[in-house]
């Protein structure tokens, strides 16, 4: 959510007109570490389980 949401906000700002987006910017980066940690939690409890 946070990944998606910030970009999805990000490249809609123009047509929102919401004014908290400036503020959005820096939290793409974590989530998308958020997103790629999740994956590898995933894989990990994937091959924990075999």
């Amino acid at each position: 959510m946070l990944f998606s949401g910030s970009l999805y906000l990000l490249a809609t700002r123009s047509v929102t007109n919401i004014g908290f987006v400036n503020y959005i910017g820096p939290v793409t980066p974590i989530g998308g570490l958020l997103l790629i940690l999740g994956w590898l939690s995933l894989l990990l409890a994937a091959l924990k389980s075999k």
